[in-house]
């Protein structure tokens, strides 16, 4: 965005483009977009020399009559004209659509892409690279070398993006110095992405009876998950190889000189709910942060788990996609109290605006 005029659409009509301006600024953003040109032109600090060293060049010729001081000036203003000319090249046929992910964790670095083609049948462009403050800030962006005329790459590179939530990202740039570093041009183009940046999810967060839960490896290879050994003995079994060895029943294996298994009821799996509660605080981040850690342990420890967001409760369930759909919930909050959830809450584990939490 230019002087906050949106950039052009690719194959958006005239007609179509500024009725686009004036539904979003009305008649100033129409005169704005008149007054501004569709290049932004500044020189470098080596343009800067140069300008300095042209202007002294000139006035010695005038101050001298000399001719050979006037061919000079000549040639560096046909170094400035080509310098335009080449640098269009690099910027006036080239399109662009820049790709991003649906969804994102917030402070995770993820892929952008940028496809480019350069329409021109002729001229090939040449170092140019995409100024793109939202993604990278006032780090460079990805550069392109060298594109033939016609010919169609992919740059791509890493950002993250820090606020929860949905980000619709700005317009950005395509820039270049090409060809002798004297002039930095530029030209924007429209962006419009929508992000949605998803809660951070990896806050230490201790919840004490979960660490009863244990993790065997089965005889197929596979983890069996159990919330503890349960209280009575189930049966005993020959041990099997590859079993750990903490559950063997000594006194039954020295009896029978081979060694046996002890096998417990296990305890059913309790379902917890994690009930947001602001209260009367503003900022509240972190402690939608503290929920999206806590729903994350449960996850991957196979509890079944919901969320208590607002007036709405999502039911208790496992699995990564029923993770993902409450860390979308968390994403979108905005401010809503906190009702009292019904249905099977299971176990519930309140956490507050400040990130503190209490597991009832």
């Amino acid at each position: 965005m230019s002087n906050g005029v949106p950039a052009r659409r690719q194959g958006e009509g005239t007609p179509t483009y500024y009725r686009r301006i004036y539904a979003a600024q009305g008649w100033r953003g129409i005169m704005r977009r008149l007054a501004t040109p569709p290049r932004r032109f500044r020189p470098t600090k080596a343009g800067w020399i140069y300008f300095v060293f042209m202007l002294a060049t000139i006035s010695f010729a005038y101050a001298t009559d000399n001719n050979l001081l006037f061919m000079l000036f000549a040639a560096l203003l046909s170094v400035m004209s080509a310098s335009g000319v080449l640098s269009e090249a690099s910027l006036g046929p080239i399109n662009v659509k820049r790709r991003l992910p649906a969804e994102v964790g917030a402070g995770i670095p993820f892929v952008v892409r940028y496809e480019i083609r350069n329409e021109s049948k002729r001229l090939a462009a040449w170092a140019f690279r995409f100024r793109d403050a939202a993604l990278f800030g006032q780090r460079p962006g990805p550069l392109m070398l060298h594109l033939s005329a016609g010919e169609e790459k992919s740059l791509e590179a890493y950002s993250s993006l820090q606020k929860r939530g949905m980000t619709v990202l700005p317009d950005y740039e395509i820039c270049t110095q090409y060809p002798f570093l004297l002039f930095d041009k530029s030209r924007s183009l429209p962006g419009g992405e929508s992000v949605l940046v998803l809660p951070r999810s990896d806050h230490p967060v201790r919840i004490p009876w979960l660490a009863e839960r244990t993790t065997e490896r089965g005889t197929e290879g596979r983890e069996l998950e159990s919330a503890g050994e349960g209280d009575s003995i189930s049966y005993v079994r020959d041990l099997k190889d590859g079993e750990p060895v903490r559950r063997i029943d000594w006194r039954k294996s020295a009896r029978y000189d081979r060694l046996f298994r002890k096998e417990f009821e296990q305890r059913r799996l309790q379902r917890v709910t994690v009930a947001f509660d602001p209260g009367a605080d503003t900022d509240y981040e972190y402690g939608l942060e503290i929920c999206a850690s806590l729903l994350t342990q449960l996850k991957n420890s196979s509890v079944p788990f919901g969320l208590a967001l607002g007036s709405e409760f999502s039911g208790c369930s496992e699995g990564a996609g029923h993770l993902t759909a409450q860390l979308r919930r968390l994403a979108l909050y905005n401010g809503e109290k906190l009702s009292q959830p019904a249905g099977d809450t299971g176990r519930i584990i309140k956490v507050y605006g400040n990130g503190a939490y209490r597991i009832a």
